[in-house]
């Protein structure tokens, strides 16, 4: 087994995954120090406890990482069927999206009043009505592409739970390989 190929299928791994910010979210979800998470994505070999902690906390195969067997497709994507962890944390992550479009619009409201109050007459205003469409739109499409990621993450759990041989592979993984 050489370094290249574990690291190689760590990398695969996680780029499966589609994560926004891989080092700070593989961090914070493991728990290891957000340094050493960095260096496994660059040049160093992820230890086997933290390969065990990663497959755990982001639902894909150990056993294909570490030793590059598995029942799954080595070409295919090493995702398992979610936790019930990786569920909520995916919700979480979409309610704290949300909560940051709603916290922007209700700034770009703020202002918008702001502005409208120091006006003395509407022709003096100095918001234009594009202005607002246009701060307005911003916030839209960020919250359509925070909605989109959602959609995306639960098309590829529902994918992963439809593929063939997924409930097998969860089986395989929690009785120590054996189906």
């Amino acid at each position: 087994m050489s370094l290249s190929e574990r690291h190689q299928r760590f990398k695969e791994a996680v780029d499966s995954l589609k994560l926004r910010f891989p080092g700070r979210e593989i961090a914070e979800r493991t728990g290891y120090n957000k340094a050493t998470v960095s260096s496994y994505l660059s040049e160093r070999e992820p230890s086997e406890n933290f390969i065990k902690t990663f497959s755990e906390h982001f639902g894909v195969d150990y056993t294909w990482i570490w030793f590059g067997k598995s029942e799954m497709e080595p070409a295919g994507a090493p995702i398992a069927e979610p936790t019930p962890m990786q569920i909520v944390a995916s919700l979480a992550e979409a309610f704290k999206a949300q909560a940051e479009t709603a916290r922007m619009q209700a700034e770009i409201l703020k202002s918008i009043e702001a502005k409208m109050a120091r006006a003395e007459t509407q022709t003096k205003m100095d918001v234009s009505l594009a202005d607002v469409q246009e701060k307005m739109t911003t916030v839209w499409r960020r919250q359509e592409l925070g909605i989109e990621e959602f959609r995306d993450r639960l098309d590829r759990i529902e994918a992963a739970k439809a593929a063939p041989g997924g409930k097998a592979r969860k089986t395989a993984h929690h009785n120590g390989g054996n189906v």
